[in-house]
């Protein structure tokens, strides 16, 4: 269909990611084919239709690798990559992801992100969810749309992330604050340095909880 002539161990791979049911961590040297071989494979294995295809791809590498993916998409299987705009969270653009999330199940399309973008994107739920109990008429619409976005990946998306351990360290990247910012009296901020300190200097404190 693709092809692609591929080694038994790229075979042996793209079996055991190929069954959206398991979870797998696939550990392989480079120049094995994970990026260039597998992932486009691997994409329209699990985008049949039924299941929503998603590749997780560092962000360091998204504009090499994002554009060696679509044009492989495109050129084996005649299909376009789908990227969409995660950071505008207002209600009109959550409609149109949603939508064309469903769309790009339906019609067996691959969706491209990094991890960042979801992390993001859900954070922002949080704080929507936040302003939904003050009563913020914007959130209150929003809320039931982030939901059903958040539902049909958790069950209908199979993602493939590359470069797995460089994603485990998104999470320090993305803290978002909620509510707005407040000047902080000067005291608090004494206090902290002077608790700070204290914990550095004094010499029981140090023995008892820092050097165990």
């Amino acid at each position: 269909i693709s092809g692609m002539l591929l080694r038994p161990d790229q075979l042996e791979n793209l079996e055991k990611l190929a069954d959206p049911t398991q979870d797998v961590l696939l550990e392989a040297i480079m120049g094995s084919g994970k990026s260039e071989v597998l992932l486009p494979l691997f994409a329209q294995t699990i985008a049949d239709g039924e299941h929503l295809g998603l590749l997780v791809l560092p962000k360091e590498q998204m504009q090499s690798g994002g554009v060696r993916l679509e044009r492989r998409l495109r050129d084996i299987f005649e299909k376009e990559g789908v990227q969409l705009n995660w950071e505008d969270v207002s209600l009109t653009n959550l409609q149109a992801i949603l939508a064309r999330l469903q769309e790009a199940r339906t019609k067996g399309q691959v969706v491209w992100l990094y991890a960042d973008q979801l992390q993001h994107f859900f954070l922002q739920e949080k704080s929507a969810l936040q302003r939904h109990f003050s009563g913020d008429k914007e959130a209150i619409k929003a809320l039931p749309v982030f939901q059903e976005i958040r539902k049909l990946l958790r069950e209908k998306g199979v993602a493939l992330v590359d470069e797995a351990h460089l994603q485990l360290m998104r999470k320090r990247e993305c803290q978002k604050p909620l509510g707005s910012k407040c000047p902080l009296d000067a005291a608090f901020r004494e206090a902290a340095c002077d608790l700070q300190l204290l914990l550095l200097t004094d010499e029981t404190i140090c023995k008892r909880w820092f050097f165990q």
